[in-house]
């Protein structure tokens, strides 16, 4: 099975889950993904006391080749642990760098923990993983399928948890649907040498630049954290760490056992030159070994980074949802119990926003309700912009999202644009790429925010998925430096967009049928289930 095909049968695996778990509840359960005035004010001073705001030392990572080398150079240097969360780890030339790093770094002793997705990360058999767990008797990594669906044993937990009242039947029937969707690398945390780097790119070849030499590689966006050695607080890679032991820990997860060994040793063979191949076309592609070697020399990940501000925020109450009440409706929980989200974060943000806000997203989905507040917001601050970027039709990999737009999300902010007290200050862009490009462009998956001095990045869409389903986990910061990269990377983005719903957009609109018939068949189907966002 190749990339492309693995691809769309992942979307077919999250589209019917979607489906199945909508059933269960009906519109009006999806509540509000902005958190605003009364709600906020009811628990700031607990927000304010529970919440870490760490210093840190951090660097933006530009471009595709620059990141995958830094984060290779990185389990290079790794002297005790290794920490991995993805949403992606596919079987193509990115995926097997990895994992060949991965093996050396298990045979000089250093402790390995990995997490993949079981559905991001789909396959029938992973011999990939398998081969990275033999040969170790005294060091052997650690793998795990997150929220693997089918097994008996994490059903049989999921099942287990709801009897003991420790979930609602509704949130264990919507259990099977809850993706662990970050993308994080922890190198020997804990220790003065710890890295962190995380954002939004998958091990992928979509995202490393090693993909379809005639396609452009995704716009990604991610950071090097580093602890500050005059925090107070709690170091921040102790954090991380927490934090990524309890997604690990979940109880829908399966830990992934060599079950399959080859007594001839074919398939490690075949692995090896898998390994080898990867490696020849990395160097080929993008010079990748002597660019690691040069990071090295420059002590990459050591200097040039600047002190910022740093508050972690995630959706881990997603896939763990802990309640006394056995029949309780599953929109209870509420984010009201997670002050650590990125709504309330977000939304925090949004009020105390005097300039700008700018939203970059692959699939930014909110509800009607949340529309209403940005126009209270914009009417009650007549100096700030508001600027939303997300893909277009054309480019993106997810056409039901952007149908999901286009019917409900789109012409709803168009009609608060409409106003005259808000007019130009609300921006709706679309991405189209570089045309004149000779390299077919590809869509952006970077997620990012910047509220004035401040910006986000993590693995959050903004989306229903991200916000309901998805375990998802970012950072808000305030570097100087950051901030410059933040807004050169909008300004890339916006550089080529277009306004949604100008007439150069509907003269693409009419270029293209086929895609306003999906979108008449999208709505016809989310309202027959009696839902809007469906992913």
């Amino acid at each position: 099975m190749n990339c492309s095909e693995n691809r769309m049968l992942q979307h077919i695996l999250l589209i019917c889950l979607t489906l199945f778990s909508s059933l269960s509840w009906s519109q009006n359960a999806c509540r509000d993904l902005f958190v605003f005035e009364s709600q906020i004010t009811d628990v700031q001073s607990k927000i304010e006391n529970e919440i870490e705001n760490h210093r840190v030392n951090m660097k933006m990572l530009n471009g595709p080749t620059e990141a995958l080398a830094a984060k290779l150079l990185a389990i290079r240097q790794a002297k005790f642990t290794i920490d991995i969360a993805v949403y992606q780890l596919p079987k193509d030339e990115t995926g097997y760098l990895f994992l060949n790093e991965l093996h050396k770094a298990a045979e000089r002793g250093v402790k390995i923990r990995l997490l993949v997705d079981s559905v991001g990360s789909f396959s029938f058999s992973h011999t990939e993983l398998q081969y990275l767990l033999r040969g170790f008797p005294k060091n052997r990594p650690e793998i795990k399928l997150a929220n693997l669906m089918f097994h008996p044993k994490p059903a049989y937990a999921r099942l287990v948890s709801m009897l003991r009242g420790e979930t609602s039947f509704q949130n264990w029937i919507q259990s099977g649907n809850n993706r662990a969707h970050e993308k994080i690398l922890l190198v020997d945390a804990g220790t003065s040498d710890s890295i962190g780097i995380f954002g939004s790119a998958n091990m992928s070849n979509d995202s490393s630049g090693l993909g379809d030499r005639n396609q452009s590689p995704t716009k990604e966006i991610e950071a090097i954290i580093r602890p500050s050695a005059d925090s107070k607080m709690t170091p921040v890679d102790l954090e991380f760490t927490s934090y990524f032991e309890s997604l690990y820990d979940y109880i829908g997860n399966h830990r992934l056992w060599d079950r399959s060994p080859d007594i001839f040793d074919f398939s490690g063979k075949r692995m090896q030159k898998k390994y080898s191949n990867a490696i020849a076309q990395a160097n080929e592609a993008l010079d990748l070994q002597n660019h690691i070697e040069k990071m090295k020399q420059d002590d990459f990940l050591n200097k040039n980074l600047s002190p910022s501000d740093f508050e972690l925020v995630h959706e881990l109450p997603n896939l763990i949802r802990k309640t006394n009440v056995f029949t309780m409706k599953w929109f209870r929980w509420g984010k009201r119990q997670n002050e650590s989200s990125v709504v309330r974060s977000f939304s925090k943000r949004m009020l105390m926003a005097q300039r700008r806000i700018e939203i970059v997203s692959p699939y930014f989905l909110i509800t009607q309700s949340d529309i209403r507040k940005i126009e209270r917001l914009m009417l009650k601050k007549p100096n700030l912009e508001f600027h939303v970027y997300i893909n277009s039709f054309t480019n993106i990999d997810h056409k039901a999202s952007c149908a999901a737009f286009e019917e409900f999300v789109g012409p709803k902010l168009a009609v608060i644009k409409a106003n005259p007290l808000i007019g130009e200050r609300l921006k709706i862009k679309v991405y189209m790429g570089d045309q004149n490009s000779t390299v077919k462009t590809n869509f952006f998956h970077m997620k990012a925010i910047r509220v004035d001095d401040e910006f986000w990045i993590g693995s959050h869409n903004l989306d229903y998925r991200s916000f309901r389903l998805n375990s998802e986990v970012g950072a808000w910061m305030n570097s100087t430096a950051g901030t410059e990269d933040i807004a050169k990377a909008i300004s890339e983005i916006d550089q080529y967009s277009i306004e949604w719903g100008s007439p150069a957009w509907q003269a693409i609109r009419d270029r293209n049928p086929v895609f306003g018939d999906f979108q008449k068949f999208f709505s016809m189907v989310s309202r027959m289930f009696g839902i809007h966002l469906l992913l």
